[in-house]
């Protein structure tokens, strides 16, 4: 399945899995990049099916997610970023060198798919196609509206709230392990359980 290793990036080691073709020629080299909280084991059936269908694959696992370094001292479940270039020029070392060989393509869910979108801006050419699942270009502010939530969270940081938790988030409960059949994101309880 997945072999590892980590690349030294901005004072983290940053964890990749990857998954070599199964069969040849390799059809192209696919990037997978997921979403906030995702660790690598959480595509490990997307990565074996590509595999078998010839694609190189690697997939990411971000700092401070997962087995990743470049957590926070004061609180190590939080994943605070100033600037999401730094994921950018994160996945841009994780990559490696990109010239020449088989084609190279992107599979990205939610955050993987807001760093998948600044490196393509930043690489236009770089890939011959990507899919981006549920991308992260906004946040979920309901019942309040955006520009309410907005002065909201301004006015937050000024008063020097800029690295507490937003409204109704905070650090992972283990009673989320527990399946619950109205979940909105899997019907599935044994690939929930992954996580």
């Amino acid at each position: 399945m997945f072999t590892y290793d980590s690349v030294a990036v901005l004072g983290a080691d940053l964890r990749r899995g990857r998954c070599a073709a199964a069969i040849e020629p390799v059809r192209g080299r696919i990037a997978v990049l997921p979403g906030r909280c995702e660790p690598i084991e959480k595509y490990a059936e997307t990565a074996a099916d590509l595999a078998a269908r010839g694609f190189d694959v690697m997939v990411a696992e971000w700092r401070a997610h997962g087995l990743s370094g470049g957590r926070r001292a004061d609180n190590p479940q939080k994943h605070h970023l100033d600037d999401f270039s730094l994921l950018t020029d994160d996945l841009e070392t994780m990559l490696g060198d990109g010239n020449g060989g088989p084609p190279r393509l992107l599979l990205a869910h939610s955050m993987g798919a807001l760093v998948a979108t600044l490196h393509l801006a930043r690489h236009p050419r770089r890939y011959a196609a990507a899919a981006l699942v549920a991308p992260m270009f906004g946040v979920n502010v309901a019942p309040w509206p955006k520009d309410v939530a907005r002065m909201i969270a301004h006015a937050a940081v000024r008063m020097g709230l800029g690295e507490f938790y937003a409204f109704s988030q905070g650090d992972y409960d283990p009673a989320e392990r527990v399946f619950d059949a109205a979940n909105r994101l899997t019907s599935d309880p044994a690939r929930y359980a992954v996580l």
